[in-house]
């Protein structure tokens, strides 16, 4: 949204039109949590949630290559695929490392923590847009994503096959 001002610019998007690219992740997003779910409980929310990030991640890349209001839209969706799988990922992660007595927290904490990161990643979003453009804003929040992919593959196990847990 941030963004929005910019791509309408320079693309020639009216509102309504600016309104159906930003509502279309959610109709993928919305879609694609049940075959996550599915796919969670076959791999484990350790590859899972991998897959889900560096999926958004490399959509939100693409987004920065973008010529054209109609691969805007694509990539819109593509990233509501990939961020399908945070929340049941984190679910799951839930369900694995707490006992049913401080799973409400836990979930609150985990979902909390996610509109935190938000509105934090909003000045570092902005600054970028207003030094660089917004195509660099996608191409850093995406990298950022796949950084955070690569430490959470290697510091992420389930409790059972983590060596710091007796």
């Amino acid at each position: 949204a941030v963004a929005a001002t910019s791509i309408r610019a320079e693309f020639g998007i009216d509102p309504a039109m600016m309104g159906l690219i930003l509502g279309a992740f959610f109709w993928t997003y919305a879609i694609m949590q049940l075959p996550f779910g599915w796919f969670i409980d076959k791999v484990g929310a350790r590859i899972a949630l991998a897959v889900a990030v560096a999926w958004w991640s490399v959509s939100t890349i693409l987004v920065a290559t973008t010529r054209s209001v109609g691969s805007l839209l694509g990539l819109r969706l593509l990233l509501g695929v990939g961020e399908a799988g945070a929340y049941p990922s984190g679910a799951k992660i839930n369900m694995d490392w707490f006992p049913a007595t401080e799973r409400a927290i836990a979930s609150s904490i985990f979902d909390s923590g996610s509109r935190i990161g938000n509105v934090l990643s909003l000045p570092l979003v902005t600054w970028l847009i207003i030094g660089w453009g917004w195509r660099v804003s996608f191409a850093v929040t995406g990298a950022i994503g796949l950084v955070w992919t690569i430490a959470w593959l290697m510091l992420y196990r389930r409790p059972e096959d983590h060596p710091g847990v007796t």
